[in-house]
């Protein structure tokens, strides 16, 4: 829009310079930026419709990785930003032909420099000016990312942020208009005093008529769950994103936008960034017990622990509840995260009240950079799914290699995993990728969810270990309303050690930092069902190495 809008703006503009000379390209000029403004508001009302407009392509088109689908989501985006885009690209052609000089003055000069001595490595006067619109587009481009995405959003969130541009646009098309009124020699401070007050009116309506926002609806994740739907009518789509819950946490942040919100019939309170649910109270409530207590039948005693991602702090929680814990480091990298965890501190033990727990809002690998090698006996890896740009890092067998790095002697790794919305060879890529880091490797599984428990020392599987983390009350309460009650039932999850996952991921390309392979090929199995035939390659891979003596 930017480059097309720069193209035909520029003969638009040489067009208006020949027609009316500098004063008609300013007018022009504050013409673009009041449409820039009205295009920006006017973007506030189509954003509200974009889910359901998802929803009505995709009962239409299908999804995968048809040309069709992917073109059909493009064009949603297209349709919304290319039209306040093409205007903004023409801005700087009328601008550059504003500082140009006027035609007959130009041509003055030329007569006069005929009968003037040359004067070498003197500057144009139109050079200077292109460069300083250059020079103020370059800083303005760097003030504007920066600006926008480290104070506009997380102050003012989406809706306000585009408000306040669109008032930059409003005030951009005063000084056009000034400008051309003393291009004119009509300017006068009363009449700038009246456009400056009808400005400020419009401005004031415009902010206050942005459209309105529905946080269930916009952060609903239809990219992802409009296969759930009963029906791709808009009556179902409330039904289905809005009616059931009461929202109890919002927050546009830095990281992701967070949404916190209870289900009224059941209770369960759920957490997702950018409408990926990635924790809840009851629903994925096993897997975020058990990855925090299952690796302590491997390692019993733990004194430094790292967990990678609080969410809704129910894994820190279960963690803290061993008293051998002197340190517990926590890494997320939203803050809003963290406010919005406190939304369920009735069911996470509170472990940010724990003062043996250290939180750092931070990157995950950056953490692991910063920290010495041997520094933890457990890390517990759980981030948000493999296939999001800028968590699929943590997926990667140079991740995995980092995090081995920073594990004391015997020290443990426990990664999660999902299967679905993934296929079975993206499933047993990354299977591969963390057992050829570790020496040793026992998979367990939880539902539809993956814990790999990863070391240099040997991991048996010793019932003893197991039965003795039911001799604490507070871990065995905790594991037991995880539905576990007992070692038989914790054990009953096992699927594979080592040799067994190998021998499932043989032949499959690993991921890593250089090929990126699940960020680029998991998206394109996210609406297709995979848990049941993951599930199945993964049972059928068990019984195959129960067979063949190959897992013990």
């Amino acid at each position: 829009g930017i480059g097309g809008g720069g193209w035909r703006g520029g003969i638009l503009a040489d067009r208006c310079a020949q027609n009316g000379g500098r004063k008609a390209v300013l007018r022009h000029l504050a013409l673009l930026q009041l449409g820039v403004a009205l295009g920006a508001w006017g973007a506030t009302f189509a954003y509200s419709e974009l889910p359901f407009a998802f929803v009505w392509l995709h009962a239409r088109l299908g999804s995968g990785s048809s040309l069709v689908w992917l073109s059909a989501q493009a064009s949603l985006a297209l349709a919304i930003m290319t039209p306040p885009a093409l205007l903004m690209g023409a801005t700087f052609s009328y601008l550059v032909r504003a500082a140009m000089p006027a035609p007959s003055l130009e041509r003055r000069k030329r007569k006069r420099r005929r009968h003037e001595p040359s004067t070498v490595g003197s500057t144009p006067s139109l050079g200077r000016s292109l460069g300083l619109l250059y020079g103020v587009n370059t800083v303005g481009a760097i003030l504007g990312a920066a600006g926008g995405a480290l104070f506009l959003l997380p102050a003012l969130h989406v809706r306000g942020a585009v408000g306040a541009a669109a008032i930059t646009n409003l005030g951009g098309a005063l000084l056009a208009t000034t400008l051309g009124w003393s291009v004119a020699g009509t300017f006068s401070r009363t009449r700038l005093l009246g456009w400056a007050a009808a400005t400020g009116v419009v401005a004031a309506v415009g902010w206050h008529t942005l459209a309105p926002w529905n946080p269930l609806i916009m952060t609903a994740g239809m990219y992802q769950y409009v296969s759930e739907l009963d029906s791709p009518t808009r009556k179902a789509m409330i039904a289905f994103t809005v009616d059931p819950y009461d929202l109890l946490f919002y927050d546009e942040g830095i990281a992701s936008i967070v949404t916190v919100a209870r289900h009224r019939g059941s209770g369960n309170i759920w957490l997702a960034n950018n409408g990926k649910v990635d924790a809840s109270s009851q629903v994925d409530l096993a897997t975020q017990v058990l990855i925090g207590h299952l690796p302590l039948a491997f390692r019993p005693a733990p004194e430094r622990v790292l967990t990678v991602g609080l969410a809704s702090g129910i894994t820190a929680g279960a963690i803290a509840l061993h008293d051998s814990i002197r340190v517990l480091d926590v890494v997320e990298i939203s803050p809003s995260v963290v406010r919005a965890s406190h939304e369920f501190d009735a069911v996470n033990h509170q472990p940010l009240d724990d003062p043996r727990v250290h939180l750092y809002v931070n990157d995950a690998r950056n953490h692991l950079l910063l920290s010495p090698d041997a520094t933890y006996d457990l890390v517990v890896s759980e981030p948000s799914n493999p296939w999001i740009s800028g968590i699929s890092n943590l997926f990667t067998q140079e991740f995995f290699e980092l995090g081995r790095r920073k594990l004391r002697p015997g020290g443990l790794w426990v990664q999660w995993i999902q299967v679905y919305g993934m296929s079975g060879e993206d499933v047993r890529s990354l299977l591969g990728t963390f057992a050829d880091v570790f020496a040793a490797a026992q998979l367990f599984r939880v539902d539809s969810d993956l814990l790999l428990v990863g070391s240099d020392s040997s991991l048996s599987l010793d019932p003893g270990a197991f039965d003795a983390l039911f001799q604490d009350p507070a871990v065995a309460g905790d594991l037991r309303r995880a539905e576990i009650r007992g070692s038989r039932a914790m054990l009953s999850h096992y699927l594979l050690d080592r040799e067994g996952v190998l021998a499932l991921a043989e032949d499959v390309e690993r991921n890593t930092d250089d090929n990126m392979r699940i960020e680029h090929s998991a998206p394109l199995t996210l609406l297709k069902d995979m848990r049941r035939s993951n599930n199945r390659m993964l049972e059928a891979a068990a019984r195959l190495a129960v067979q063949s003596g190959v897992s013990r």
